[in-house]
């Protein structure tokens, strides 16, 4: 059994602080903002991929060279308020103590995954991690998450992603793995409906929940 985790807004709360950076910026810039209906549909792509989404939805001309270095620095600002999510640690913990390898699979860069893990104290949970530069194509393809498994060493029907975007959930189904959606204020559960099971927060899910997972057929 092997257990990977997106990074962004399942173990700590990055998607908000991201958007609250972005749309301050895209406000500033263009006089628009970017609603949860539409933050869901963006949940799970680098900002390179949102921008083209974001300029045909409002009709604006983001400029990729010159906003991604802005709201990167902008958001940096916050990012020394982060801590782990309700009921990471502790499930984290859990799943240390009974021998379960655990991976993460980010659209993030690598290393500011690893920058930002290590920030929360959660870093050493996990044997692999990997980001963004380290795949071809991102969510809703599965390539993420084949890698995390490949360099695990494990097959894709022993694991089980815990995601909180749509599109991370159709890359784990693609993958062959079992999915758990993370309800959040931008993805509830009808975004998250294709998962194998929804929660609201990961202080409801332990071993014996995953175990349970993985036998089903």
């Amino acid at each position: 059994m092997v257990v990977i985790f997106d990074m962004d807004g399942v173990l700590m709360d990055t998607v908000a602080i991201h958007w609250k950076a972005y749309n301050d910026l895209l406000q500033e810039k263009f006089g628009v903002t970017v609603g949860n209906e539409d933050l869901a549909n963006l949940i799970g792509m680098s900002l390179g991929e949102q921008i083209p989404i974001l300029n045909t939805k409002f009709g604006i001309n983001i400029d990729a060279e010159t906003f991604v270095p802005l709201a990167d620095k902008r958001k940096e600002k916050f990012m020394d308020k982060l801590v782990p999510k309700d009921g990471v640690v502790e499930l984290l913990r859990s799943l240390k103590d009974s021998g379960v390898k655990m991976g993460v699979g980010t659209s993030t860069s690598r290393i500011t995954a690893e920058q930002r893990l290590k920030n929360i104290g959660i870093h050493n949970y996990f044997s692999v991690i990997v980001g963004g530069e380290d795949v071809t194509i991102h969510k809703p393809d599965p390539e993420v998450y084949e890698l995390v498994a490949s360099q695990l060493g494990v097959k894709p029907e022993e694991c089980v992603v815990f995601e909180d975007a749509p599109n991370g959930i159709e890359a784990a189904i693609s993958a062959g793995m079992k999915s758990v959606g993370i309800c959040t204020t931008y993805t509830t559960g009808e975004k998250l409906s294709r998962a194998d099971l929804m929660v609201n927060s990961l202080e409801e899910v332990t071993l014996e929940t995953i175990q349970m997972l993985l036998k089903r057929k």
